[in-house]
Order: C-alpha cells, then structure tokens, then sequence
C-alpha cells in the first residue's frame, strides 16, 4: 500500500507541479505549466512608464499605451523539468518558494510614438531651428536656435535600449514603473548650420562691432 501510495503520487507529479511549491507567491501544488501561468498573469500588474527630461520634468504614459505582453510559460517549464517527482516526500514538510522573471514584449514602435506627443516634446518640435539677426529694443542681436536641441533619434534609440534591458524590465514588473532618465542619453545636439544659416552668421561677424559702438561729436568745448 506504501509504495503504491508512493509510486501513485510520484506518477501524479509527473503532470503537476510539487506539493508545497509557491511560485511568486502563488500556490503551484498539482498545477501544470498551463494553469500556474495563468494565475501568475492574473495576479502580474502592467507597469506604466515614466520619461524624466534633463530638466527633471517627469511624464507618465500609462501602461495601456505600453502593449506588454507577459509570459511565464518559458520559465516554468524549465522549473517543471527540474523536479524528481520520486523525490515528492521530501517536499511534505519543506516549502520550496521560486521567484521568476517572464518572458516580456513591449510594442516599442508604439511607446516611441507615445514618447513623441509628450509635451517636452511637442515643445521642442515647435521652436523653428533658425540663425536670425533681429532688431530689439536694445539694437541687433543675432538669435540662433541650434544650440542644446533634441534629437529625436538619439532619444529613441536610448529609450528602446532601457527597454531591452532584463534588468530594467524586472524592476519594472516589481515596482510598477518603468523610468527613464534622458539625462543619461546624451540626446541633445548642436545643429550643425546649413549655408544660408552660415551666411547669416558670417553676416552677423561683419555687423557685431558696429552694434555695440558709439558716435561721439567732437563739438570743441563739448563731447556729444
């Protein structure tokens, strides 16, 4: 009878997973790949993301603007071939607690289009790039708009790094929150001048020392 009871149950944890098995603090016993994945996702929250600027301004996409796709299937079957089902008496009196890491997808194209209707952003795409002379209230001044600006490329590029990174995405899963700081993209750029804005530059050298200098009227006993 023992070792039909002992053979029974080895042959029954040949489908299913070890009595006293938790998985991320889920209760696996008896289940299979199948079922434990299932009630990892249904207890797994979408993280949403957070896009700091450099000047420490932060922006939350949600997580539905995210698609993550989250599967523990891989994982648990590796754990699943693991186990010695005829070793199951052990597992009687001694709890075996396992935290994995799933499989995740994120629709990059789709958070990089998020990421462009942000309002730092949108800012940045409204201001023209431009080399301009313009007269103010205080005489000629040359405005250039080149310097420090974003590159999209660049911070699309850093962004789909941090978001291919393990590390990252299972921290992200953890605490909620995917963020990313683009003060470490080095994603804003001097614009290099095209010829007319060169032009206007090298006009601006020519008209600069005459903006800043005087006319005084040598009037004899007076200086106008």
């Amino acid at each position: 009878l023992i070792t039909g009871i002992y053979l029974g149950l080895g042959y029954y944890y040949k489908q299913g997973f070890m009595m006293n098995t938790w998985v991320n603090d889920v209760y696996c016993t008896g289940m299979n790949v199948e079922e434990v994945n299932k009630e990892l996702l249904q207890s797994a929250e979408a993280p949403f993301l957070t896009i700091q600027d450099t000047h420490g301004n932060i922006y939350r996409i949600e997580s539905e603007s995210l698609e993550m796709e989250i599967d523990y299937t891989d994982s648990l079957k590796a754990l699943f071939q693991q186990q010695k089902i005829f070793q199951w008496p052990s597992h009687v009196l001694n709890r075996t607690d396992v935290e994995l890491v799933p499989s995740i997808h994120l629709d990059v194209e789709r958070i990089l289009a998020a990421v462009d209707e942000l309002d730092f952003v949108k800012q940045e795409e409204s201001i023209p790039k431009e080399v301009k002379i313009e007269k103010t209230q205080d005489g000629y001044v040359l405005i250039s708009t080149l310097k420090n600006r974003l590159d999209k490329e660049t911070m699309h590029a850093y962004i789909e790094s941090v978001l291919k990174d393990e590390v990252v995405l299972k921290d992200g899963l953890e605490t909620g929150n995917y963020h990313i700081d683009l003060s470490d993209a080095d994603c804003y750029k001097d614009i290099a001048p095209d010829a007319s804005q060169m032009a206007v530059s090298a006009q601006w050298q020519i008209l600069e020392p005459y903006v800043h200098c005087g006319i005084i009227y040598d009037m004899g006993d007076e200086m106008i």
